[in-house]
This record gives C-alpha cells, sequence and structure tokens, in this order.
C-alpha cells in the first residue's frame, strides 16, 4: 500500500469539500452533479434553494432536508479508503475498535474492516463464524508494498424505506429501489427492473464504453494540446526572429530613424502579446477540459473497483457527465485561433515610414454582408467583403489578396471584379449572364471565407421591362393572333384566329412560311386558339369550334387529327390551350372544366380536373414537371401532378399581385411564371414560389400596350418573350 505523501497529499486534495477544505463528511450530489458535505450544504439552504458555489446552478431541497439529497456513494468510500489509509500509516490514532481496554493495535480485517489489539485478534481467529476472514498484522501493512487492503463496501439501504436494502435497479429509472419501492404501483410497480447483481452484468458493459469514450477524449485532447504548444512556440520564436531582423536593419540607419524602429518593435510585442493571449486562453480552455476527463476517468475507475451497488448508482451520474465531456470536445476548435505567420516587409528606406507588421486576416472570420436572394440576369450586382482577425475584430486596412468567383447552374464560371477600399472591407461587382441558382464563392489569400459558397438565384430581368423591342404585323396583314408557341433553334409559331393559319418564324423573327386554310376538313382549320411544338418540331393546335386537336409538321404537312365534341374519353367541348410533354399531349378542354391528356398519336390516356376547375384556357409543364393551368373564370392558376393530382392554387380577382380573366400562361428556364391578365391589361410575372415579381403592360394601342391580348411564350434561352396583341393584330416583342 502506497505511502507516498505526495499521492496521499493529491488524494486529500481531490477528495475535499470546496465549502469547509476538510475531507468530506457523507458527501452529497446537487443536481448539477457537483459534491458537498452534507452539513455545509444545510447551511447554505435559502428558501428551499441551494446555489452551486462552483456553478451556480439552483437546486431545489426535498422536503425532508438536505439529507435526502442523492449520497456520493464513490467519494465517500474513497474518503473512508484514505482514512483507513492514514490509520494504517500511523497519521490517525487507532485504538483496538472491539474491547475498551486501549491496548495497541496489532492487526486488521479486511472483512471487517476493524483494527484488532492481539488478545482481540486471537479471538477473533479462533471464533468458527470469523476463522476464515483475512486478518493481516499491522506491520505487514506498513512494511510491505505489495499489500493491499480495501474496505468492504456498506450494503446501502433505500431512503424511502430506512429498513430496507436496495437490492433491486430499475432500469426505466436508472435507480437502485428496495423490494417495497418495487410493490408500490405509484413508484415503480410497472418499471423494468431486476437483481442488483443481473444488472450490474447488462450494465457494466455500458460503462466500459464510456471509459474507452474518455480515453479517445483525453488522446485527442492531449494531440490538440501539444498542437497549441507548438503554435505558441512558434509564434513566440517569429516574434523573436523578427526583433532580431529589425534589430539589424535599424542598427545600420541614422540617429533620426530610432524611433521608428522602437514603434515597429513594439507592433511586434503587441501582435505576438494579442496572440499568445488567445491561444493561451484556447490551451487552458484543453487543459480543463483535460482536467474534467481524467475526474471523470479516476471516479470511473473508482467504480471499476466497488460493489455493483456503486457502479450502479453512479452509472447516470458518470454517463451524463461524459456525455457533456463529449459534446463540449466535438465543440473545440482543434485547431489554434491565431494562426503562426505574419510577414515583416521592408519598405524603401528613404520613405518616412519604410517597415510594416502584417497579421494575416482569418478568412474564416470574415464574411460578405447581406448576401441577396435573388438578383437579376445582366444587371450589376455589388457585395461588400469585410476582412476580420481571428480575434473577430474587423481588419481596418486593406492590402488582403481577395477573389471572388461565381459558377451558374450549366457549369460556366467567371470572376467578378474585386476593388480594395483600403478599409479593410472589399467590393466585388459583376453581372450574371445565366437564370438559375449561382453560387458565389469568396477568398481571401486563396482560402473560403465563412459561409462560403453562397447561392443566388439569378432571374431574367422582368423589372427591366418598358417597352418591346420589336413589333411584328406581317406588314399590317395579321389577323387576330392567338397562341404562341416557341420551339427548338429559335422557331416559333403564331396561331392566326381570324386569317384561320399558322406563321412559323426563325431565330431573327424572319417569316419562313405560313400554311393553312380554313374549312371544316381534317387538315383545314376553323377556329385556332393554343398552339405547342412537341420535341420532333411537330406542332399542335386546338380547334375551338370543331371540338379537335390537328398536328402538322414544321413544313406544313397534316400528320393527325383527333377528338371530337362531347363529354366522354377522348372527347372534347371548346379545346382552348395544348400543351406537350414526354410524349403526351395536355389539353385545356374549356366547356368541359377538364384537361383532357392524348398521346402525340392521338390515343386518348385520361382526364381529370372537373372537380377543380371552372374554364381552364392555357396549360404549361413547369420546370419541376408540374402542370400549371390558367382559369379565366376563378382567375387563379391551379397546380397538378402531370397524372392529375392537385397540388395547390393562387391567385383572385383584383389587380395588385391578382388576377383578372388570365387566358395564357408560361414558364422560364428559372421556374418563373409569365401570365397573361387580359382584365387588367398586362402581363404579369410570379417566381417559382408564386411571389409577385413584376407587371407590364398598360390598356391601348401603342407600343407597350394592350387591348385583348391572348397568347405568351418565351423562348428556349428565357431571354426574348412574345406576346400575341389580338385586337392591336401583332406580335410585341420583349428582350430581356
Amino acid at each position: 500500500m502506497s505511502g507516498d505523501p505526495i499521492v496521499i497529499k493529491k488524494a486529500v486534495d481531490n477528495l475535499s469539500c470546496l465549502i469547509c477544505r476538510e475531507l468530506f463528511k457523507d458527501a452529497k450530489f446537487l443536481p448539477c452533479h457537483h459534491s458537498y458535505c452534507v452539513k455545509c450544504l444545510g447551511k447554505m439552504v435559502i428558501q428551499s434553494t441551494i446555489t452551486c458555489p462552483e456553478c451556480r446552478c439552483e437546486a431545489v431541497v426535498p422536503k425532508e432536508g438536505v439529507e435526502k439529497l442523492p449520497n456520493n456513494i464513490l467519494i465517500n468510500r474513497l474518503v473512508d479508503e484514505l482514512i483507513l489509509k492514514r490509520k494504517v500509516q500511523g497519521e490517525e490514532e487507532v485504538n483496538c475498535e472491539e474491547c475498551v481496554t486501549g491496548d495497541p493495535v496489532v492487526s486488521f480485517c479486511s472483512d471487517c474492516t476493524i483494527f484488532y489489539c492481539h488478545m482481540c485478534s486471537e479471538a477473533h481467529k479462533r471464533t468458527k463464524r470469523y476463522c476464515e476472514h483475512n486478518v493481516i498484522s499491522l506491520y505487514e501493512l506498513q512494511t510491505k508494498k505489495d499489500v493491499q487492503i480495501q474496505q468492504k463496501p456498506k450494503p446501502l439501504m433505500c431512503t424511502k424505506h430506512d429498513t430496507h436494502v436496495l437490492t433491486l435497479f430499475c432500469e426505466t429509472c436508472e435507480v437502485l429501489i428496495c423490494d417495497y419501492c418495487a410493490l408500490k404501483k405509484e413508484e415503480h410497480f410497472d418499471h423494468v427492473h431486476d437483481t442488483v447483481k443481473t444488472m450490474a452484468i447488462k450494465h457494466r458493459n455500458s460503462l466500459r464504453e464510456i471509459a474507452v469514450k474518455g480515453d479517445e477524449i483525453l488522446s485527442d485532447l492531449c494531440r490538440i494540446h501539444d498542437h497549441i504548444e507548438i503554435a505558441i512556440k512558434r509564434i513566440k520564436k517569429q516574434g523573436d526572429d523578427f526583433i532580431t531582423d529589425i534589430d539589424q536593419v535599424y542598427d545600420d540607419l541614422i540617429q533620426n530613424l530610432i524611433k521608428q524602429r522602437d514603434l515597429v518593435k513594439q507592433e511586434v510585442h503587441d501582435a505576438v502579446s494579442q496572440k499568445e493571449k488567445i491561444v493561451t486562453a484556447q490551451l487552458e480552455e484543453v487543459e480543463l477540459l483535460q482536467a474534467d476527463v481524467v475526474a471523470v476517468k479516476d471516479l470511473f475507475d473508482a467504480v471499476q473497483k466497488g460493489s455493483d451497488q456503486e457502479a450502479l448508482s453512479t452509472k447516470k451520474q458518470v454517463t451524463d457527465r461524459m456525455l457533456k465531456l463529449s459534446d463540449k470536445h466535438k465543440a473545440l476548435n482543434t485547431e489554434p485561433l491565431e494562426s503562426d505567420t505574419m510577414h515583416l516587409v521592408f519598405h524603401n528606406i528613404s520613405l518616412p515610414i519604410f517597415s510594416q507588421l502584417f497579421v494575416n486576416v482569418d478568412p474564416t472570420n470574415s464574411e460578405i454582408d447581406q448576401i441577396p436572394e435573388r438578383i437579376c440576369r445582366n444587371v450589376k450586382t455589388e457585395l461588400k467583403i469585410f476582412s476580420k482577425f481571428s480575434s473577430g475584430h474587423q481588419c481596418l486596412r486593406g492590402g488582403s489578396r481577395v477573389s471572388v468567383q461565381l459558377e451558374s447552374s450549366t457549369g460556366n464560371v467567371f470572376d467578378a471584379e474585386v476593388i480594395d477600399n483600403d478599409d479593410g472591407s472589399y467590393t466585388a461587382s459583376f453581372e450574371a449572364p445565366e437564370v438559375g441558382e449561382t453560387k458565389v464563392s469568396a477568398y481571401i489569400n486563396d482560402e473560403q471565407i465563412r459561409g462560403s459558397p453562397n447561392v443566388i438565384m439569378v432571374n431574367n430581368n422582368y423589372p427591366g421591362i418598358k417597352r418591346p423591342t420589336k413589333i411584328i404585323d406581317n406588314n399590317k396583314q395579321m389577323g387576330f393572333p392567338w397562341g404562341i408557341a416557341c420551339g427548338l433553334n429559335g422557331l416559333w409559331a403564331v396561331a392566326d384566329h381570324t386569317n384561320y393559319c399558322v406563321y412559323i418564324y426563325d431565330g431573327q423573327d424572319q417569316l419562313l412560311r405560313r400554311f393553312g386554310t380554313r374549312g371544316n376538313k381534317i387538315d383545314q382549320f376553323s377556329s385556332l386558339y393554343g398552339i405547342t411544338f412537341d420535341t420532333d418540331k411537330n406542332l399542335y393546335m386546338a380547334d375551338y369550334t370543331k371540338n379537335r386537336i390537328l398536328k402538322f409538321d414544321i413544313d406544313g404537312n397534316h400528320l393527325l387529327t383527333f377528338g371530337k365534341k362531347g363529354k366522354g374519353n377522348g372527347e372534347l367541348s371548346n379545346p382552348i390551350g395544348v400543351t406537350t410533354h414526354n410524349g403526351r399531349v395536355y389539353v385545356a378542354d374549356a366547356n368541359n372544366n377538364r384537361i383532357s391528356v392524348f398521346s402525340t398519336n392521338g390515343e386518348f390516356c385520361l382526364h381529370f380536373g372537373s372537380d377543380h376547375l371552372d374554364t381552364p384556357y392555357d396549360l404549361v409543364v413547369n420546370c419541376n414537371s408540374h402542370l400549371l393551368v390558367v382559369d379565366y373564370g376563378k382567375n387563379c392558376v391551379y397546380t397538378f401532378t402531370l397524372t392529375g393530382d392537385f397540388i395547390n392554387k393562387f391567385g383572385a380577382q383584383g389587380h395588385h399581385g391578382q388576377l383578372n380573366h388570365p387566358c395564357s400562361i408560361t414558364t422560364d428556364n428559372n421556374g418563373c411564371m409569365l401570365v397573361v391578365d387580359t382584365g387588367n391589361y398586362r402581363v404579369v410575372v410570379f417566381d417559382k414560389d408564386r411571389n409577385f415579381l413584376h407587371s407590364f403592360g398598360a390598356k391601348g394601342c401603342g407600343n407597350g400596350q394592350f387591348f385583348d391580348h391572348h397568347g405568351i411564350a418565351i423562348n428556349s434561352d428565357g431571354n426574348i418573350i412574345y406576346v400575341s396583341d389580338n385586337r392591336n393584330r401583332r406580335i410585341q416583342v420583349y428582350c430581356l
């Protein structure tokens, strides 16, 4: 048994109450897991509460008093062991604990944990009941280092039922209970419980896992500690090297520069002191956490030596404490908070200030100010970047290497222009050339700053729409244009309602051809409304009065006609809008109050929407593969899946951000919706989340004005809008 005074002093320090500064006497746990003597706690009670001297957490005292607070069994047992060691070493007076003669002690029974005089020791050995006990002579205890003694753990008694031993463990509540506790319905009757021995076998493995976790944390903390210590040494050494370099340069200068030399040296001292202060504080945090982990490990080691009852009674406290330390360990910054790198630059000595200390800016603390959620394409956008030190303070001078890179949703990458404002801030400016999500990455000295990269949604510049860039009326020969459709390679088409024909234009808005004649045959037109392309450049037109859909190729050759008047499957009643997607044709079947779906070969597939729709006029499939339907009668836009399941709707009759008899809809590559708001003589733009963005147009016949406009389309590049201005007999073209 070790009698090393240093070891004993350390044990005394660890087992001393922080209030009375003496060895614990009947140590009790507070809910915060700090322990104090029961008498010390009794003196601290104020209005049935105790404030922990260490962490300032408040604890409610049980009605029966501080005596009913949980016992710190481990500390109490360790205190008993320490007192036993003192008695063995003669540091505390000890007399025979069996008789009243006061004779000198000669032996110790480890089973009874009692010191005996010679006569009592002999009697103890001769007694049949105790003859097998382990009786050790006092001489052996004091002289032989390999002799180990340990007090036999005392049975723990129930605090609620004082005469009952805690023989069971309630797994539900994780507490020791007695037989009486287990039988009472209001306590642990329905809980999972078993004998202490059975439960100890089951739960000791979890305690071992906690110990392993503690070993892992402690090992990593040691690594972090060493890493930070090295950083501190490097910072100090670099500061010393700088002082030496400064002395070598300044000692060669004339006397009038000595003052400047001292100022620069002070800069170095201040910078090193600031860095050392920050990193030393970080080191102290690591050392404190190390000490906490060691303390929990020591308690665990004591648990391993203790009884099953002790192990189970402290399992929750040890587990909770280790989990908290594990969380602290995970949140710990494993790198030194200050860089060990500084730059000392000597300028031309003819200048008034010819040297300057540059302390590195910390990119992980620097940031972009006020990142916008959305911006407009081809419109100048500015971002402000603030450089900061690792302490969190803003740098007040420039000189850092700052760059900003943008990557569009198509993978194209370009750089922003960055201006150094010479005050620690930088301004990045750019014009995003493509719509969609754009990733913005900002760097300081080639390292990404905090929060980077950020994602900005780039929309078309709808707010920039003022007047059309072009008017197309086929030399005043256009009738009442209704539907408009955009295809691949810049092709677009118009369905002329009163000229009973279709116009095909190229990407430069030059008329390529016109086809179609008035009539009732399967390849003739009666009343053209909606029009759309498929991926093979075929065109589909809705013939309103003949209740059918006609299919032509791009050269004007008739391919197919399908549909007839009626309400049954495959039948139509005044179809208006038409669109295609993935080999299917979707038709706004207006007077049947539904959407009818066909294959591109004219075969009926399904219909849906009659329980929601009133007068569907037009429809389009957006970038999320949802079907958007404008309802002329209900002044709103419905969203369905492509199989007909209703998702949501938005809009109501009105003006500001609302609709009045909408009759056509299209979407851009970003999911923004453009709705022809006929009753309000305008086009309304909503973002993909149905938020109002912009509107343009007014009633009239001037450029940018509308009179009974019906169709709208946007080209595949998303930068040209076509609007059919029906009664003004023209197409208005807007370039974004």
